[in-house]
Parts: structure tokens; C-alpha cells; sequence
């Protein structure tokens, strides 16, 4: 039982401290390259689904026509069924030069995306979705990486405002942004940023229509041809502060229950010879989904131990857990930064477990709903 414990404690050391380190330090050592010069901007096709969004379709058409990039642009607004005035709206937008498709009944993002990728016409596909403004670089930026050699897709950077429109990065952003610029200068980032990415379109195949992720997906085909997928912390999107917590908590469970959906579905990604960035995948995808398990047992043989380590050790846990509960709850000796990271690391955790347990024996859903 002590070896097993020992064990657990490293994996858990190892997946939140350890791999951050060794990723950043790995990416250091790595020489910096020049970005690429381009005399001709290539044409871009922009793919935008709506569902249930009337009140979006005539934003984020500005925010399109507003970035400052000099190629030709091909935008695509599909409407996933036409539930409410989205179709409408979507329809409206022809006028404006825009390409529209209308799904005749509500089918989930997978479809929408299947569809707008073929009426693609650009060897670039963007992808973006529609509540988010982007920033008028962003496009420019995403093009200008996507041009370095072996690069099938580049994510950009979800930045949440609140309604000052004044950005939040909290803790948790910074170290999760920490690790994708050093993952993406090593080699690759196990996925992209859903909201804002780009893809050559050669790289992109049709999803099937039950996808939960298709941001992790989406460029995974490139992966396994040894192409590189890289973040771009420049090209940047803004997205408002979800009000609603329930909402918040039921999109991380349902991206954590993606997870397992692609994880089982890519078994390839699983095999060193197989997937190039497999340490990466397995050190930041798979290890995190392992973690709460890992902590049960941490919380658990201390009881069963002995040696002046482990009951401080169990009594600390509890310490931990119940700062966890009174921060949630509002507990006055609670708040603050130790109470907050408490929650966070409790609720992301518990995350994992109702994410497996939805997976394994919950019907699968690909409709969206929205969190803001």
C-alpha cells in the first residue's frame, strides 16, 4: 500500500508541476524560428455555425468585415435548423456577400461544420464561432504562422471579458497558457482553441455527426501525418464571462466527456509510434483525466498507514477539501486565494469523474447549448 501511495503522489506531482516544468524547460532549449514573410495573402474561407443565435448573426458579420486582413475572404454563416429566426438572419446576410446554408432541422455543430467545409472554396479554412469578437489582427496572425513549415493549424487565444469588457485571466489561464506556447514551440498542442482556429483544408475530414470535441478532432488527421498544430497567443478572440455557473460547470463536464469520446475513438493517439507528441497527449490530456482517481487513493490509505507522514498528510487533505467547500459556499474564513484554488482544483476534478460517468452511461448528444 505505501508503494502504491508513493505512486499516486507522483503522477498527481507530476501531471500539475512536474510536466509543466520539464515542457517549458524542453521548449527553452529549442532555438526560436523566423516567422515567414508573404508577398501574397492567401484567400481565406471563414466557417461560422449558428444555432439559436438571431442576435448574433448581424455581430459577428462586423467583427468579420472588420479585421485588417488583405486576402480575400470567403464567409460561410451556417444556421443549425431553423428553431427561431436564426435561418432568417442567415439568410439575410446573402446581400452582404456572405455564403449561407440552412440545416432544415437541428443537427449539432459536427453537421453545420461538414456542411460549410463544402462549400469551401479556399485551400484555408477558418473556423470561429458565433458569439465572439475577434480582435483585427487576429485572422493576420493565424495566416502568418499557418505559412511555417509543417503547420496544418494554428489555434488562436480566448480572452473572457467581463461587461466593462476588461479581460479576466485568472491563475488557472496563465499556467494553462504557460503550457500550450511551450508545447507549441516543442512541437505540437494537443488540440486547438474552438473558438478561433485555422486549417489547411487538405488536412480536414468530415466528422461524424455525434462529435462532442470537434476542436480536439478536427486536427488530428494533420497529427497523425507528423503536421504540427500550433497556439498563437497573439491572434486573440473575446468571449463575455459566463453569469451562469451551472451553465459553465455543464460545458467543462461536457468537453471533459469529449474527451473520452475521441480518446476511444483515436486509439492511435495512445501509441508512441503513432502519435508524435504522444508524451504531451498522455502528460496534459490523459494524466488530468486520471488525476481524481489518483487523489482518492491519496485521501484514502493514509487511514491505513503508519508513520508520522501520512495522518498530518490526511489531515491536511481534509484541510484542503473543506476550503474547497467553504469558498463554493461562501464561507468568510474561506475566501481568498488558498480557498479559491481549492475550489477550482476540487471542481475541476469532480469535472473528470462526472464527465467518465456521463460518457460511459449517458446517451451521447452533439446538440450544442449555449453557456452565455
Amino acid at each position: 500500500m505505501i508503494a502504491l501511495f508513493w505512486l499516486a503522489f507522483v503522477l498527481v506531482v507530476y501531471t500539475y508541476i512536474g510536466y509543466p516544468i520539464l515542457v517549458v524547460l524542453l521548449a527553452r532549449l529549442k532555438p526560436e524560428s523566423n516567422p515567414p514573410s508573404i508577398e501574397s495573402w492567401p484567400a481565406v474561407s471563414v466557417v461560422v455555425p449558428f444555432c439559436n443565435e438571431a442576435h448574433r448573426v448581424g455581430s459577428k458579420l462586423a467583427t468579420l468585415r472588420a479585421l485588417d486582413y488583405q486576402g480575400q475572404l470567403q464567409i460561410i454563416f451556417v444556421s443549425d435548423g431553423e428553431e427561431d429566426g436564426t435561418a432568417d438572419a442567415v439568410r439575410g446576410c446573402v446581400k452582404d456577400g456572405v455564403d449561407t446554408i440552412i440545416l432544415p432541422h437541428r443537427s449539432g455543430k459536427p453537421t453545420a461544420l461538414n456542411a460549410a467545409i463544402e462549400t469551401a472554396r479556399h485551400d484555408l479554412v477558418l473556423f470561429t464561432d458565433a458569439r465572439q469578437k475577434l480582435d483585427a489582427h487576429a485572422l493576420t496572425r493565424l495566416v502568418l504562422r499557418i505559412q511555417e513549415p509543417n503547420v496544418a493549424a494554428v489555434s488562436g487565444e480566448l480572452v473572457l471579458v467581463d461587461k466593462d469588457d476588461k479581460a479576466r485571466i485568472g491563475l488557472y489561464w496563465r499556467y494553462e497558457k504557460l503550457i500550450r506556447q511551450a508545447e507549441s514551440h516543442l512541437l505540437s498542442v494537443p488540440g486547438v482553441t474552438g473558438a478561433l482556429y485555422i486549417m489547411r483544408k487538405e488536412y480536414i475530414r468530415p466528422l461524424p455527426a455525434d462529435t462532442l470535441l470537434d476542436d480536439f478532432e478536427m486536427p488530428l488527421p494533420a497529427l497523425r501525418d507528423n503536421q504540427r498544430i500550433l497556439f498563437e497567443s497573439g491572434a486573440l478572440i473575446f468571449d463575455q464571462v459566463s453569469e451562469d455557473i451551472k451553465r459553465e460547470k455543464a460545458r467543462k463536464v461536457r468537453t471533459l466527456t469529449g474527451n473520452f469520446q475521441s480518446f476511444l475513438r483515436h486509439r492511435w493517439l495512445f501509441f508512441p509510434w503513432k502519435n508524435p507528441i504522444w508524451w504531451q497527449f498522455i502528460s496534459h490530456k490523459v494524466f488530468r483525466l486520471c488525476v481524481p482517481y489518483w487523489l482518492l487513493i491519496l485521501l484514502v490509505l493514509p487511514l491505513f498507514l503508519d508513520g508520522y507522514f501520512y495522518t498530518p498528510f490526511f489531515i491536511a487533505q481534509l484541510a484542503f477539501y473543506v476550503l474547497a467547500i467553504g469558498n463554493a459556499r461562501g464561507w468568510p474564513l474561506c475566501k481568498g486565494g488558498i480557498g479559491s484554488v481549492a475550489l477550482l482544483f476540487s471542481e475541476l476534478n469532480l469535472a473528470a469523474v462526472q464527465a467518465a460517468w456521463c460518457y460511459f452511461f449517458q446517451p451521447v448528444d452533439a446538440r450544442w447549448e449555449r453557456t452565455a
